[in-house]
């Protein structure tokens, strides 16, 4: 299999991190710096600007094409280049910031990224090339905390954020793997502790999911369609805040206040 050269490697970082976009927009903030580490963070000093650069935009262009599609077809099918949810949140979550919360979560993501870079620039080689493929999911996570905990003045986290973090973790698990197994005896025992500390983590959500008292909630989601589908008539027009599941059992029209798309 040929070798790609730095520029292909680039363009190919562009497309995935265009999927991860496209599962959640607020990941561009990820999208942009996975393209642009060449700049951000070099691999290797002796490149010369010119050709980081040139990485740089041939990323940028296999970003930029598959976004710029969603956000033009966005616009001539509901009028707004965002997803309806996406647009109304973002209504709400300007109107609960302060001078206080903006200041205090600037001073958070500088201090927090700051931090990764210079304590990641003291240590190994090997353990620093780790800390390069992990520093765009690193700021990610300190972009969600700011946005959606801080700036708002409280926690707004749903599990559904972590979807564009699945994509870096797979490459992130693999480069830890690549780390561990081409390292010293200790390397290789700290992935089997971290392999067997992610199974056991697992077989405990398992086990919690099992019980019928984790999913008390959705149970009385669906009764709830079931009461909708039994005394509503079927033309009737029905809306309610996170009802999905409750629409879904209902068997009629619904309409999500929060902006989803049934």
């Amino acid at each position: 299999m040929p070798k790609l050269d730095a520029v292909a490697k680039s363009q190919c970082v562009g497309v995935w991190s265009a999927l991860v976009v496209l599962s959640r927009f607020d990941a561009i903030v990820f999208g942009a710096l996975a393209v642009a580490m060449p700049l951000i963070w070099t691999a290797s000093e002796d490149d010369i600007a010119q050709h980081r650069a040139k990485q740089v935009a041939a990323g940028a262009v296999f970003l930029a094409i598959p976004v710029t599609i969603m956000l033009v077809v966005n616009w001539f099918l509901f009028g707004h280049p965002l997803s309806v949810s996406g647009a109304i949140k973002g209504e709400w979550a300007w109107r609960a910031v302060t001078t206080s919360s903006l200041i205090m979560s600037a001073v958070f993501a500088i201090v927090a990224i700051a931090a990764y870079r210079f304590l990641a620039l003291r240590t190994s080689a090997a353990t620093q090339r780790l800390a390069r493929t992990a520093f765009p999911l690193f700021v990610y996570g300190v972009f969600i905390v700011a946005v959606h905990g801080i700036l708002p003045r409280r926690l707004v986290f749903e599990i559904w954020y972590l979807a564009p973090v699945l994509l870096m973790a797979l490459l992130l698990a693999a480069r830890v793997g690549s780390w561990a197994l081409s390292g010293r005896v200790y390397n290789r025992a700290l992935l089997v502790c971290i392999g067997a500390g992610y199974l056991a983590l697992a077989v405990s959500g398992w086990n919690h999911r099992r019980k019928p008292s984790s999913y008390v909630a959705y149970e009385a989601a669906r009764r709830s369609g079931w009461w909708v589908r039994d005394n509503v008539p079927e033309n009737a027009k029905v809306a309610g805040w996170d009802c999905g599941i409750a629409a879904w059992h209902s068997g009629r029209g619904v309409i999500q206040l929060e902006g989803l798309v049934n």
